[in-house]
């Protein structure tokens, strides 16, 4: 029963996230090239979350890994690294760790904490998200726009 819950949990805050990173667009003024190419990254991680919450309520555990792992490798070429923000980069610390307990969890067979490892990176997301979206605004106002 708690495991059901679990994944309940897990799928809400999935489907919250997807909308998150389905909705995040990028400035006006940021080059279209540059732009497609951090859309398409983008896309990737969500065609990977979307693999893990498939692996999870399938309890396939190596796919599970491989997602997690993947997702961990894209975390260490990040583009939006370069920006320096200093939350940006503590969010990434906590994403990767929280990745690394997803990858061991899978590893383990444990589903429940696979699932609370997996709920815990969906909220890196939405976090980091909200912070990329506040340092946009405030690049943006800072050059003069709304």
């Amino acid at each position: 029963m708690q495991t059901r819950t679990s994944l309940r949990l897990v799928a809400g805050v999935a489907a919250a996230a997807l909308l998150l990173v389905a909705g995040t667009s990028f400035s006006a003024e940021t080059p279209s090239a540059q732009r497609v190419a951090m859309q398409g990254f983008m896309r990737q991680k969500l065609v990977l979350s979307q693999s893990l919450l498939e692996g999870l309520s399938l309890e396939r555990y190596e796919q599970v890994q491989k997602s997690a792992l993947q997702l961990r490798k894209m975390s260490q070429t990040n583009a939006w690294s370069m920006l320096g923000n200093v939350q940006y980069q503590a969010q990434m610390t906590n994403y990767q760790a929280n990745l690394d307990a997803l990858w061991a969890a899978a590893g383990e067979h444990s589903l429940d904490a696979a699932a609370s490892a997996y709920a815990k990176v969906v909220v890196n997301c939405v976090d980091c998200h909200r912070i990329v979206r506040v340092d946009q605004h405030l690049r943006q106002v800072n050059r003069g726009g709304k």
